[in-house]
């Protein structure tokens, strides 16, 4: 047979209450669903299980918080151990005793009783104490007259008074009450009522209380005054509905679940009322106390037979079946209303609040492709209970982020649903944003504040514009206290431990209340007793209400939680359920021996997993799916329940004001540079020490006699470098550093304009003391030319502007470094150009794209804006002979110079300040008197001797007369033509007739014309012989006449030159005398030259040595000094034209651009 098992249960000082517990498992814990629920926040949802079986009575703890307590040791957790009758067991302030009793008729042996058939049983519905430490909880006095309609007055800290006189807080119009009958006090969660010796008395339990003695009143007590019927009850702060106390509407509340649900369902009738506000405030007719709930959130206005709701300008938004509502709508029937964490369902003439008390989500076949062939997620399905505490484990590489991320909507998943209490996150993100608290691996605080502060910034950044200083100061305390953080709430966050800081950040998240917690890694480098600690806190988070999940390594201490998400590599759901089955599950796959060795712990699921001959990813998905533990993976929700079909938002619903949020996040940050001493120390003590470097130019720079033009450039070009250093050096981590700050908070709200001016703007500041420490040294170390005193005002400005700029491309730098580390490298890439883009290092002309490329360069404006200031090269540019081009200027004479302002000798009068322009090296003392001298006088010529005359041209001598023409020989008689001879070529008919008798006529004919033929050549060969006899001896006769005409001229020939020779020889001899004549005559007129200009020569020869000294002397010095300021011109003209104001105008187009792009940057980090 059966034992039968009795537990006695005793909270506090209480009575013992006793249970009969039937066959079966028994669930202790603070959840509605729970067979034994215990009324306190010290006990989890699911805190402990008693087993009855045939082997007897067991007790489990199930990973609460706070834990069990069985011979003053707390058990383990999720470990079965025997509870033998008698013995004591303590959850909290709960003992029990367990007893062994007979068995009752009923159940004989071997009847199984299902959990499901047995009564609940709730252990009182709230301590004395009414609200526990810790715990929200508005209390309200119920009451009427008679059987009329209830009434409601909200009670506060301190003493409430009921009597007749209107000046009461709760007045009763009779005249059986007293003018002050009776006072109610709630003082730390305790309330009492006391008899302030009224006429008729205060009926408690039937009898009168005595006077002036308090008497302790339980939730739901009641008490008379004559017909007046009093109660006290949980009002909005519990329910989540309060309604005004002069209002006849009836809250109903179901008092079994007051102290283990947070916000039950309530009821409000909206008959009669015209008018409901909604909101924080106590004043409003519906109290909602919740961080994301303004002061006066809506209002219910009910118009004949229909009602509209009006969004307030609330902070977070009015939801009507998922719609943002920014002005007003109308409602119909069965409409959703959501406000902050509050749903509630309108009806036509009543408001219910929905029965949803937390979060349960519905993960639907998610899938993460980021390529065509790579998917990171599986078909991934799984459900997650209301207020539950979930573990999502796996090895490195399993997708355990990726899966996080899209159950929380941050990268959402490319296929599948995640859904909220059946809603659909992806859709209606906007809805769920203020529900969802994200604590990344990095800690998202500011490690220079305290956590006080840190989290008074955060409030103010999320928590609704209207929320007044002394309700933020509650939440945080409220939250530095349920982390165990007080005593640290003044230590900079800097010298916490792990644990400690990672507690700041949990708790940033907590000041909003989210239903919904992710953590990543929580845990990760923290000691074994510190990592149990957290666990401990995350599960009592859950059991406070919100649904946790967290991706963790801590597989000692998963057994805290209320299921295990483990993942298998390339995104493989390997299992999800209960962490002790899934010891059970995977113990299932390990060999006999290993089970000998040791028992099944959670590391031993990571060596199954990565062991391939146990199985694949793939495998491991599918032998899950198809096992009785798939059960856990389904949906509790398959679509959105009536009514909530919603259509998800795009618009941004209204949040704290840029200009607000502007204050806020400056105010943290100067709050953060203040308290780091030591970087801002060197901050302020940097620019002073720059500026002192400016030593290594000397005090006489500017000096017109040992100054230098060309390095008076140079150290501009220096200071416009060393201000960008400056600025950018101090700003280039600035937003990389909070880097994952940024996107939570962007992720809350947080808008980017704000954010990057925040950051600007203590830049700009920072900029005016470091410009002026800078110039402050380099204007007393350097004495730098200034022509005018205002002057030195551009010199500030530029130098202030120059900072401001570099502080922008620091952030720029920032903003586009995906790390810390690499911002500094990034920074190098960018200064570069900033060196080589200025003019000053190559001319702009020479380099290649240089006066495009320079546009954007903030040091080329602010070294010309600087060299402009100073006015170094004013009066050349007013000088006309310095603008002209290099070629014509170079073409200039002295005397074209005379009439230049900073050329030739002008130079030493007008431009005499001009750094080095009175160098001794060249302005010298015979230079000065050279310049001071006019030019030497040139000595007169002496008047030239006539020039002697000529002598008269010989008389040409006579052409001798040539020679007479040898007569010609006569032409030979031609030699006689041969006479031709006789042709003779046939005879006569007669003969050929006699010649050919007897032959045939055809053979006569034959023998006739050979005959002629040979006749013919006969006469043809003697004709050719006559003729060539004839030719030989014609020929030989003109031979010989040749032959004779040419000797006779040959002759003749000789004759005329021997004539001509002597005739050319007789000239020769005469011009040759006249010449001789002449070089004679010459001679002699040379010499009375000579001696005429000799005293000439030795006075040009004493001016020429005067006049050389005095032109050495003064175009050394006018060379030189044109050559320095020529050099000054064609390298740094550029800089001498234009204006200051309008460089100051190119540093703040590069300076807002430079804003801008920081602003693209910030924005294409939003990942939803």
């Amino acid at each position: 047979m059966m034992k039968s098992y009795q537990l006695s249960i005793c909270s506090g000082e209480g009575e013992w209450k006793q249970i009969d517990l039937l066959p079966g498992v028994h669930v202790i814990g603070r959840a509605p669903d729970c067979q034994i629920v215990l009324p306190s926040t010290e006990v989890s949802r699911h805190h402990a299980q008693i087993e009855i079986s045939e082997s007897g009575c067991f007790l489990m703890d199930l990973g609460s918080v706070n834990g069990t307590q069985l011979k003053g040791s707390p058990l383990q957790p999720r470990r079965k151990v025997i509870l033998e009758p008698g013995q004591v067991f303590l959850i909290s302030s709960f003992q029990f005793k367990i007893n062994l009793v007979e068995a009752k008729a009923g159940f004989a042996e071997g009847t199984a009783v299902s959990v499901a058939e047995q009564p609940k049983t709730v252990i009182g519905v709230l301590p004395p104490a009414v609200a526990a430490p810790g715990q929200s909880v508005q209390l309200v006095l119920r009451y009427r007259r008679g059987e009329g309609p209830w009434q409601t007055y909200t009670l506060v800290e301190g003493e409430q008074f009921i009597g007749r006189v209107p000046t009461n807080q709760i007045a009763l119009d009779a005249s059986c009450v007293s003018r002050c009958h009776a006072k109610v006090v709630l003082k730390d969660g305790r309330v009492t009522i006391t008899d302030l010796g009224s006429k008729n008395g205060v009926l408690y339990h039937g009898q009168l209380i005595p006077p002036n003695q308090p008497v302790l009143l339980n939730l739901l007590d009641s008490f008379r005054i004559d017909e007046f019927t009093f109660e006290l009850a949980a009002g909005a702060q519990l329910s989540g509905l309060n309604i005004d106390r002069d209002s006849s509407t009836v809250l109903e509340v179901d008092a079994s679940r007051l102290a283990s649900e947070p916000i039950p369902t309530g009821r409000l009738n909206l008959l009669g009322q015209d008018r409901v506000t909604i909101g924080r405030a106590p004043d409003n007719q519906i109290v909602l106390d919740h961080p994301m709930v303004s002061r006066y959130h809506a209002v219910i206005e009910r118009l004949g037979t229909r009602s509209r709701i009006v969004n307030t300008h609330s902070a977070n938004g009015l939801y009507v079946n998922g719609q943002l509502v920014e002005g007003t709508t109308w409602l119909n029937p069965g409409d959703n209303i959501k406000i902050g964490p509050y749903q509630m369902q309108f009806t036509g003439n009543e408001l219910h609040r929905s029965t949803a008390e937390s979060y349960a989500i519905d993960v639907i076949g998610l899938n993460k492709y980021v390529s065509k062939d790579l998917n990171l997620l599986k078909d991934i399905s799984l459900s997650v209970g209301q207020n539950e505490f979930v573990a999502l484990v796996g090895m490195s590489g399993a997708g355990k982020s990726t899966l996080m991320d899209a159950i929380n909507g941050f990268r959402p998943a490319t296929s599948g649903q995640v859904l909220v209490n059946g809603v659909d996150l992806y859709k209606n993100y906007e809805m769920f944003r203020d529900d969802i608290g994200n604590v990344p691996q990095r800690d998202i605080v500011h490690m220079e504040l305290t956590p006080e502060q840190a989290l008074n910034y955060a409030a103010q950044l999320r928590m609704p514009a209207d929320t007044s200083a002394q309700e933020r100061a509650a939440a945080i305390n409220s939250t530095l206290n349920d982390l165990g953080l007080t005593f640290k709430k003044d230590v900079p966050i800097s010298r916490l431990s792990g644990g400690q800081l990672k507690r700041v950040s949990i708790g940033v998240e907590l000041l909003t209340k989210p239903r919904l917690f992710f953590l990543d890694e929580p845990t990760s480098g923290l000691d074994p007793g510190t990592e149990y600690e957290m666990m401990k806190l995350l599960r009592h988070l859950a059991d406070q209400g919100r649904t946790v999940l967290i991706i963790t390594h801590a597989t000692k201490n998963v057994m805290f939680c209320d299921k295990a998400i483990i993942l298998a590599k390339g995104g493989n759901l390997a299992f999800y359920g209960p962490p002790e089955l899934a010891l059970e599950y995977f113990d299932q796959y390990r060999t006999h021996r290993e089970r000998l060795e040791k028992d099944m712990e959670f590391d031993d699921i990571y060596r199954i997993l990565t062991d391939e001959k146990r199985g694949k990813p793939e495998e491991w998905r599918q032998r899950y799916l198809q096992s009785e533990y798939a059960r856990y993976i389904r949906p509790q929700f398959t679509q959105a329940p009536a009514g909530q079909a919603f259509v998800g938002s795009n618009r941004k619903r209204k949040r704290i004001s840029a200009f607000k949020q502007f204050f806020i996040l400056s105010a943290r940050q100067i709050r953060c540079m203040v308290q780091d001493r030591a970087s801002l120390g060197l901050t302020l003590a940097l620019a002073p020490l720059l500026g002192l470097m400016n030593f290594i130019w000397g005090s006489k720079l500017s000096d017109p006699v040992e100054g230098d033009a060309t390095k008076i450039m140079a150290m501009w070009y220096m200071v416009a470098v060393i201000a960008l250093l400056v600025g950018s050096m101090g700003s280039m981590r600035e937003i990389v550093k909070e880097l994952d700050i940024y996107k939570r908070e962007r992720a809350v709200g947080l808008k980017i304009f704000p954010y990057v001016l925040s950051k600007a703007w203590i830049g700009a500041a920072l900029s005016l003391y470091q410009g002026t420490a800078i110039l402050f040294f380099v204007i007393i170390l350097t004495k730098p030319f200034v022509r005018h005193l205002d002057g030195y005002f551009g010199l500030w400005v530029t130098i202030i502007l120059t900072i401001t700029c570099g502080y922008l491309l620091g952030l720029v730098v920032s903003a586009l470094s995906p790390n810390q580390n690499s911002a500094q490298t990034i920074l190098i890439g960018v200064l570069v150009p900033q060196l080589l883009f200025v003019g000053l290092l190559l001319p702009l002309d020479k380099i290649p794209g240089g006066n495009i490329i320079s546009l954007g360069i903030g040091t080329r404006w602010a070294y010309e804006s600087f060299v402009k200031s100073t006015g170094i090269g004013d009066k050349l540019i007013a000088d006309p002979c310095w603008n002209l081009p290099a070629e014509e200027r170079n073409a200039l004479t002295p005397t074209q110079k005379e009439g230049c302002l900073c050329m030739g000798p002008n130079i030493f009068k007008n431009c005499r300040d001009f750094p080095g322009i009175l160098s001794s090296d060249f302005y010298d003392e015979d230079a000065k008197v050279a310049l001071a001298q006019d030019e030497p006088k040139r000595p007169l010529e002496p008047t030239w001797l006539p020039s002697p005359t000529p002598r008269n041209t010989p008389t040409q001598l006579p052409t001798p007369t040539l020679l007479a023409t040898p007569t010609l020989f006569p032409t030979p008689t031609s030699y006689p033509t041969p006479t031709r001879l006789p042709v003779s070529i046939g005879g006569s008919p007669e003969r050929r007739s006699t010649d050919y008798a007897g032959l045939s006529p055809e053979d006569a004919a034959e023998k006739a014309q050979n005959e002629a033929y040979w006749r013919a050549n006969k006469y043809q060969s003697d004709t050719e012989k006559q003729f060539e006899e004839y030719r030989l001896t014609r020929e030989a006769q003109f031979n010989d006449y040749q032959n004779q005409t040419r000797s006779q001229l040959e002759e003749y020939k000789k004759q005329v030159e021997g004539q001509f020779d002597a005739y050319q020889q007789d000239v020769r001899v005469q011009v040759e005398n006249h010449i001789n004549s002449e070089i004679d005559s010459m001679e002699i007129y040379k010499e009375d030259v000579k001696q005429q200009f000799t005293g000439y020569q030795e006075e040009m020869e004493d001016y020429g040595e005067t006049y050389s000294d005095w032109t050495r002397n003064r175009q050394e010095a006018i060379g030189a000094a044109e050559t320095i300021l020529g050099i000054v011109y064609d390298d740094y003209g550029r800089s001498f034209h234009g204006s200051v104001i309008a460089r100051w105008i190119y540093i703040l187009i590069i300076t807002f651009a430079q804003f801008v792009l920081v602003l693209i940057l910030q924005k294409r980090k939003d990942a939803i």
